[in-house]
């Protein structure tokens, strides 16, 4: 009996594992099909961790690339609710703003975003509204920043050329547009 009693116990403990092994292989090829739906991925992590603020940020970033700016700004503003210092969503909510040519609260989250980690890319979108304000000075200072920040800045020193050339004109505009130029050749 002894001997039988062992072969069921043994079978019993062979089946066990049979079954786990048939669950987790099931949970990771669920899990792995996660991997494959970015949004199913972080609506998952989401589900899990509900105040996750790079989750919340990567679902408005897909929404924003998916061109549904609400559903984009909402993500964008419950990940700033969970942490007020998240400068990439704060700058890409006032990226939504300008889109929506609310210049004052995108020069708002801008500001936000640059008192949270000064960046090169935040000053030269909170120069851009401040030139869709026509606040010439104000722009050309943020650019000056920008450029401080990133001496290779192609981006800064090209935007550093638009106030002079809506101001005065090309010529004016030139030596600041040529900067821009060597500043983009340097990188390629």
């Amino acid at each position: 009996m002894s001997r039988l009693f062992r072969a069921g116990t043994h079978l019993l403990c062979v089946g066990l594992m049979g079954i786990h092994l048939a669950f987790f292989g099931w949970l990771a090829y669920h899990r792995g099909n996660l991997f494959n739906d970015p949004f199913a991925l972080w609506e998952d992590v989401l589900r899990v961790y509900p105040k996750q603020p790079r989750a919340l940020y990567s679902l408005g970033y897909l929404y924003n690339e998916k061109k549904d700016f609400d559903k984009s700004l909402s993500y964008y503003l419950k990940a700033v609710e969970c942490d007020p210092h998240y400068a990439e969503a704060l700058n890409n909510i006032g990226l939504i703003y300008a889109r929506r040519w609310e210049t004052e609260k995108s020069i708002e989250y801008f500001q936000k975003s640059i008192d949270a980690v000064p960046r090169e890319i935040s000053y030269c979108n909170l120069g851009r509204a401040y030139m869709n304000l026509k606040q010439y000075p104000d722009a050309l200072a943020t650019f000056d920043r920008a450029i401080a920040l990133d001496p290779s800045s192609a981006l800064g020193y090209t935007l550093r050329g638009r106030p002079w050339y809506e101001r005065e004109g090309l010529l004016s505009s030139a030596p600041e547009l040529r900067s821009g130029v060597r500043a983009l050749s340097r990188l390629l």
